[in-house]
């Protein structure tokens, strides 16, 4: 069976499981294109000269002109968009240096096995193309998608949602040889004309892998990047205070988000996370110059009615609806190996505030058995209300050998205290609500 995992990157080839039953459809190869100027400015010209097929790959022809006095680098698709057919690819990513004075003809290749089977499309209306071009080492200048259309276009029904028909017709699981876990044509999630308005989770046979696939709908007039910066599971916090994706989509494009991997580093084993039950998504998104056009907003969806996780531990702290659990300590499997920690104290950490929080160390506050141990890591993590959320603090070899206790064995530790800030973070200005000191006797 041809692999499901990040189905959407086309790593169907990967070998991760093989063999699917249904091969890839013919390919129209009747759409032309006229030659089309994509960027004329600072004496340098790119113009798309016309639309070529063989068995594997569309290509657009394109000549870069650069009359400039600097040899430069134009990126297509360096930070997404490009689109075929109204939807959002990964596909036709091309670096092309051209030297000053040079004028250098390249083609941009769309893979049809990509193309094909999970969007359904059979023929070319319509390819954008997003240039970066680069000069010297840190000069770079952004340009905006230029839409390519065929003779077809006129005659293409934008409206019909191709990639859906694929999910309801089956193919999809016969194609990838999966199974089709959960399919709802829901909007969970609706800014301003940005939507959610599907979601797939594909299984395999095995039940070893797992992904879920998010249809996001662009129906403004503008170029967006949305973004995912935290997925509850469950209602617990599964990654870090970061960015778990973030993707650019054309206005009037749609775009599938690929999810999968969420238990892999998420301490599952130590919660028991075994399933996805409720997901929930924290979003916004921006224009291109990375300003927010919406609040933060979280979008949930319910895939089973496994919807819960371990809680149990030793309760430390409980006020205004902040709740913090002492998991335990625990050594470091990859000790040694891929990790420089020797231990891990988990927190778990539970918000019915009213109110999004976040909470951090206070620096210079940790000890073990009474003894001060001034590990650099700083602890912060945001939990949305009604969330739970993770502290892993890890105790490093090397923090611990400062403090004289290197050869100290995990069942040696008899105390283990930090004080934490707990943030409102729904006030402008830094508001701690409180400071706590927890402390863990064995």
């Amino acid at each position: 069976m041809k692999s499901l995992k990040k189905i959407m990157l086309v790593v169907f080839a990967c070998g991760l499981l093989a063999g699917g039953t249904t091969s890839v459809q013919a390919f129209s190869a009747e759409g032309i294109i006229e030659e089309t100027v994509l960027i004329d400015e600072n004496d340098i010209k790119i113009t798309a000269t016309e639309l070529t097929y063989n068995e594997h790959y569309v290509s657009v022809h394109v000549t870069i002109e650069n009359n400039s006095d600097e040899d430069i680098t134009a990126a297509c698709n360096e930070n997404g968009g490009n689109s075929v057919n109204g939807y959002m690819t990964d596909e036709g990513s091309a670096w092309i240096d051209v030297a000053s004075g040079e004028t250098v003809t390249e083609t941009i290749d769309f893979y049809i096995e990509y193309l094909q089977p999970l969007y359904g499309i059979s023929e070319i209306e319509s390819i954008e193309l997003s240039f970066s071009i680069k000069k010297g080492e840190n000069e770079y200048v952004d340009y905006p998608p230029v839409k390519i259309t065929t003779q077809l276009a006129e005659s293409f029904d934008y409206e019909t949602n191709t990639y859906r028909e694929r999910v309801n017709s089956g193919y999809l699981e016969s194609y990838y040889d999966v199974t089709l876990a959960y399919y709802e044509e829901e909007e969970i999630y609706n800014q301003n004309g940005v939507i959610i308005s599907s979601e797939a989770l594909f299984r395999s046979y095995d039940g070893e892998e797992e992904e879920l696939v998010l249809e996001i709908e662009n129906t403004t007039d503008q170029q967006i990047t949305f973004r995912i910066y935290k997925i509850y599971v469950n209602g617990l916090l599964i990654n870090k205070s970061g960015l778990w994706s973030y993707d650019t989509i054309n206005a009037g494009a749609r775009h599938l988000l690929s999810i999968y991997d969420l238990l892999e580093d998420a301490n599952a084993d130590i919660f028991d996370l075994s399933d996805y039950g409720t997901l929930t998504f924290d979003i916004v998104y921006e224009d291109m110059d990375s300003n927010p056009l919406t609040e933060h907003q979280l979008a949930s969806i319910t895939l089973s009615d496994n919807t819960s996780f371990n809680t149990e531990g030793e309760e430390l702290y409980n006020s205004d609806g902040v709740v913090i659990i002492s998991k335990g300590l625990f050594e470091d499997p990859d000790y040694d190996e891929d990790s420089d920690y020797v231990f891990h104290w988990m927190l778990l950490f539970k918000n019915d505030s009213g109110h999004a929080i976040t909470v951090e160390d206070e620096h210079k506050t940790f000890s073990v058995n009474g003894i001060a141990v001034d590990n650099d890591s700083d602890y912060e993590e945001d939990i949305a209300d009604g969330m739970y959320g993770i502290v892993d603090i890890g105790l490093e070899l090397e923090d611990l050998e400062e403090a004289g206790i290197s050869e100290m064995e995990i069942d040696e530790i008899t105390n283990v205290e930090i004080s934490v800030n707990i943030v409102d973070e729904n006030y402008e200005d830094y508001n701690i609500i409180d400071t706590a000191t927890l402390s863990l006797s064995f």
